[in-house]
């Protein structure tokens, strides 16, 4: 039987037997906790918790949820990364004298679909994370990075909200300004003519 161990210097006892969806799962946890800020003990803590998953039971529910779920995050990792990107590049455009209409409006809506997906990763990884600590952690940041990402959505929001209707006023105040140079002139042409 193929027996794996994370080469740490752990005991043979604490190697597992060869599980192809355990492995998966191993594999996928990795790939999280690598993305988590953590020192050398934690790792070592990491790896021995993951070498104890097939006698903690850890396989015996649906490992291709608990996969779901650990791609879920990394999935919402990345997401939440490009939403940085997004606001940091709606905060330049915001600035900027001339407004884009159109391109703000999608990358609002980019946000707004990113926001919805996050949240909805958020919450199945809420069901798993009080089983493993790294997880906790994991999702700890995703949370707060989730809540940066609202918070400046919502402003965006109304932001743009309020410029729009600045506009719009501007609009109207120009049309009528328009409104009364057209009756000037044709009072102007009127006396001209008159003359």
């Amino acid at each position: 039987m193929l027996i794996l161990s994370f080469g740490l210097g752990f005991p043979d006892s604490w190697s597992f037997s060869y599980d192809p969806d355990l492995v998966k799962v191993c594999t996928a946890m990795m790939r999280v906790c690598s993305q988590v800020p953590m020192d050398e003990a934690a790792r070592i803590e990491v790896a021995h918790s993951l070498s104890y998953m097939q006698q903690a039971g850890f396989e015996v529910m649906d490992s291709g949820r608990r996969i779901a779920l650990l791609e879920g995050c990394l999935h919402s990792e990345r997401e939440l990364e490009h939403s940085l990107f997004l606001i940091a590049d709606l905060k330049e455009k915001l600035s900027e004298e001339v407004r884009v209409d159109d391109y703000l409006r999608e990358r609002i809506h980019d946000l707004t679909s990113l926001n919805k997906s996050i949240s909805a990763n958020l919450m199945g990884l809420q069901s798993v994370a009080d089983e493993n600590s790294d997880l906790r952690r994991h999702l700890s940041i995703c949370t707060a990075r989730h809540s940066y990402l609202t918070n400046h959505l919502e402003n965006f929001k109304v932001d743009n909200a309020h410029w729009e209707n600045s506009a719009t006023q501007q609009k109207l105040e120009i049309s009528a300004r328009d409104d009364e140079l057209e009756k000037l002139k044709g009072y102007l042409i009127l006396t001209r003519d008159e003359k």
